[in-house]
């Protein structure tokens, strides 16, 4: 994945274009993620639930990265999910729970 700051992408919208075009591009302000873009014929080609589960471990990852620069801990599952449902146990959690969980709360 290619990560673009807001400043890049308005300077050289042709050449974000294409990157588009080529895979999934994160952009940044202030080194924190802003949006993820990608093109529409990425979505066409993708069942949308292995879609959202690739973005969600993007995600994780440039988190974990940030949390690691500054030195502190990374949030935890269960921060993540604490906004969607209080219910949620996040110890007892499969990756088909989680799959579920994304599925739900989607609309």
């Amino acid at each position: 994945m290619q990560t673009l700051t807001s400043r890049d992408v308005q300077v050289r919208y042709g050449e974000f274009v294409e990157s588009v075009q080529d895979g999934v591009v994160c952009v940044t302000r202030h080194g924190r993620p802003l949006y993820w873009a990608l093109s529409d014929s990425h979505l066409r080609a993708q069942d949308p639930s292995v879609f959202i589960g690739r973005m969600l471990r993007l995600r994780g990852q440039i988190v974990r990265e940030q949390a690691q620069r500054a030195g502190v801990k990374p949030p935890s599952l269960s921060d993540a999910l604490q906004p969607l449902d209080s219910s949620i146990d996040p110890n007892g959690l499969t990756e088909d729970d989680v799959m579920q969980v994304v599925h739900d709360n989607r609309r």
